[in-house]
């Protein structure tokens, strides 16, 4: 009886240790069912670079790195995470021609008012409403 027991214990000890690494397999599994892998990959890119964009907050919150090296290398990520997130629309095929996105913000203007600024990094227009440029991210003033 007591062997019994022991076994029950020890079967249900070893799914508790190894349920999560299970459940983990069966969710990468239906992520990258029916996806390329080109995108899957571009996904795990995405994860990853979320994960460092994350990492490097705390650790300029934690005041392990400078301001300096944090705007630095905080740019440089957001640099990778606007080209990684366009490389995965166009994976997806969600890719919207740029004609089209300008023809929208055209028509957002003058439903608006108007009341458009232009952006001090790129130039590009931006609706008076907005605080940061919907082409290249940069915060606007005022």
């Amino acid at each position: 009886m007591s062997s019994l027991l022991f076994w029950i214990i020890a079967a249900a000890t070893l799914v508790f240790i190894f349920w999560p690494f299970w459940r983990r397999r069966v969710a990468l599994e239906g992520v990258t069912n029916g996806v390329s892998s080109r995108l899957a990959d571009l996904l795990a890119q995405r994860d990853n670079l979320l994960a460092a964009i994350k990492d490097i907050e705390f650790d300029y919150e934690m005041g392990k790195i400078s301001k300096e090296d944090f705007e630095q290398i905080r740019e440089q990520y957001r640099r990778q995470a606007i080209d990684l997130f366009k490389r995965i629309d166009a994976a997806r095929g969600q890719s919207i021609p740029r004609q089209k996105l300008e023809t929208e913000l055209q028509l957002l203007r003058q439903q608006r008012g108007g009341g458009s600024r232009f952006c001090p990094a790129c130039g590009a227009p931006a609706p008076a409403t907005h605080r940061f440029c919907s082409h290249c991210g940069e915060k606007l003033s005022g």
